[in-house]
């Protein structure tokens, strides 16, 4: 793990991943963790029916498809503000600031809202209000991502 803080700036903490998989994870997108029989505790993949609970942070940046795990890889914030994407939700919602957002399902590609997987607590909690006309057709927004 990557801890950085630049004079008076934010604190961050980023996990350096391999994404295992042969499709881009792109920046803002949840990243899971691989279960199963590709389950190495360092491969990360889009999210998908096995792995939606296997939440292993938030796209710093893309992180490129690769054919070769374990060669090159990329961070994933795991706390620290960053944007991230908030998937579309057909309908006029709102999301206050302080609200906590969870993971979408394997088709909103990754996305986070506070229609979300989520309990009581989640990882995410959006940073300002996200109005309706992006939760409606989907965008992005600030977040703060606290999985320590």
């Amino acid at each position: 793990m990557k801890t950085s803080q630049i004079t008076n700036g934010p604190e961050v903490s980023d996990l350096f991943v391999v994404n295992g998989t042969g499709t881009t994870i792109s920046q803002g997108r949840s990243v899971h963790w691989l279960v199963g029989a590709s389950c190495d505790g360092k491969s990360v993949g889009n999210i998908d029916a096995l792995n939606i609970r296997a939440f292993a942070g938030v796209a710093s940046r893309d992180i490129a498809a690769n054919t070769n795990p374990g060669r090159q890889g990329e961070l994933a914030r795991v706390r620290g503000r960053l944007q991230v994407y908030v998937f579309a939700h057909g309908t006029s919602v709102t999301i206050g600031a302080g609200a906590p957002m969870g993971v979408g399902t394997s088709a909103s590609l990754g996305g986070f809202s506070s229609s979300g997987v989520k309990d009581n607590y989640s990882p995410l909690i959006a940073c300002d209000t996200i109005g309706a006309s992006i939760c409606s057709a989907g965008g992005t927004a600030y977040a703060y991502v606290n999985m320590l």
